[in-house]
This record gives structure tokens, C-alpha cells and sequence, in this order.
């Protein structure tokens, strides 16, 4: 039986932007997670369904390391996306066409299992 993981993304007003932290890594656990990934934005749902995320590279910096992550299930979801990166730390810039924006002070952030 397969653990179902969920996860949303969302469109929030903060004042710090967080980057994501890969969640499991690729020698704990199968290569395979299926996850429910929402994304969502103030106006929209930009993706709503179960998606079989695979470990990929966590970042330019780490060289090759695979992990499963936010940053795959964003990649993997077919959702055109921008990062910027801080060393391994990952931003999400944009998502699905939508936009951070910092002079509304809206940013994407990650939630899973309804936790940021």
C-alpha cells in the first residue's frame, strides 16, 4: 500500500520568503511518492490532482544529488515555472504564470499535509 502524501501551494502575504527543503530523501524511501498536489493561487486553482512524484536532482549546487521534493512535484507537474537559487536553496519565483510580487508583498510558499 502506498502512503498518500498531500501537499498544496499557495499564493500567500508574507513578509519572508521561505525556500524548499527537499522532504524525502531518495535512500529512505522508493523513488516513486504519489502525493495530491493542489496549487492554488488568491483567484484560481492553477493544478488539483494525484501526482507520482520521482526523485530529481535537489538543486544546480548539489551536484547530482536526488531527492524527493516540493521542487520535483512543482517541476513534474507540468506547470511552468521560474527559481532562483541561493547555494541549495531553492525559490520559487513563478508558478503557472502567476508571479511573486513585492510590492503587494504575495510570495509563493509550500504547505504539506496543510503544514507551512
Amino acid at each position: 500500500m502506498k502512503k498518500n502524501h498531500h501537499a498544496i501551494i499557495a499564493l500567500l502575504s508574507l513578509t519572508l520568503l521561505f525556500g524548499l527543503a527537499p522532504t524525502v530523501q531518495a535512500d529512505e524511501t522508493p523513488a516513486n511518492v504519489t502525493i495530491h498536489l493542489t496549487v492554488i493561487t488568491d483567484s484560481q486553482t492553477l493544478y488539483d490532482q494525484d501526482l507520482t512524484v520521482s526523485a530529481c536532482e535537489s538543486s544546480p549546487a548539489e551536484g547530482g544529488a536526488s531527492a524527493v521534493s516540493g521542487y520535483c512535484a512543482v517541476l513534474q507537474s507540468g506547470l511552468d515555472s521560474t527559481w532562483s537559487w541561493f547555494g541549495s536553496d531553492g525559490f520559487l519565483d513563478s508558478l503557472g504564470g502567476v508571479a511573486n510580487d513585492f510590492s503587494q508583498n504575495t510570495y509563493w510558499g509550500w504547505f504539506g499535509d496543510l503544514v507551512y
